[in-house]
């Protein structure tokens, strides 16, 4: 398979259980590398792009690499400047990276090259946010849009999303997180929302993934 693995860096994460610290981005990170190290157990000729994304999207791996490239996937996602955190403005004020400009990370996905036509194409997205990048409404439709086109061209589109940050909302997370979320996934049970992602086995979850794309074909 090719995995495009989109990473959600807004400044929510900075915000983990109402407290101003950066362990639920290290913890997206350190996820991250695992479900690298289980798609090489699992599937060793398949593929990963890293995308990570906040008010912005980028494309952090330079495309995609193999199991051959996995310590330079490794440095690539901790190398990511996590722009989620306090950044002084020139006034002297705290400024954030406060958006999920999550139909920009979509879009970026769709203009990477290199993607083989033998492998399944997969996407996982990793949040904790409402879609809100630009103007909210028309992100989100463009997601949507952008989603469904993945799907329709036999992508399978999976999501986690992690409550750690947002979890002082709890009806937001149920009224407005969780079905946009729900919304772009290929199929309900494509979707998970955990309060951290120690609470998600890597190598089961790849597993899974290989389950459902031998199920497609």
């Amino acid at each position: 398979m090719d995995l495009s693995i989109i990473l959600d860096s807004s400044s929510s994460l900075w915000w983990e259980n109402n407290a101003q610290d950066d362990h639920a981005w290290q913890e997206t990170m350190n996820f991250t590398v695992r479900l690298f190290d289980a798609l090489v157990d699992v599937d060793p000729a398949s593929r990963v792009a890293v995308i990570n994304f906040n008010d912005d999207a980028e494309d952090v791996t330079g495309g995609y690499l193999d199991g051959t490239k996995l310590d330079d996937l490794k440095t690539a996602v901790y190398a990511i400047d996590y722009a989620g955190s306090p950044r002084q403005n020139p006034d002297g004020s705290l400024g954030y990276q406060s958006k999920t400009n999550t139909c920009k990370a979509f879009q970026t996905v769709k203009d990477m090259p290199g993607r083989d036509s033998d492998h399944q194409h997969v996407i996982l997205l990793l949040t904790d946010g409402k879609i809100s990048g630009g103007d909210p409404g028309p992100c989100e439709s463009k997601t949507t849009v952008l989603a469904d086109e993945f799907k329709n061209d036999d992508t399978l589109v999976f999501s986690i999303l992690v409550t750690s940050g947002i979890n002082f909302y709890p009806t937001y997370v149920e009224d407005f997180v969780a079905p946009q979320i729900r919304g772009i996934v290929s199929k309900p049970n494509f979707f998970q929302m955990v309060s951290q992602y120690a609470d998600v086995v890597a190598t089961d979850f790849i597993r899974s993934v290989a389950e459902d794309l031998a199920c497609q074909n």
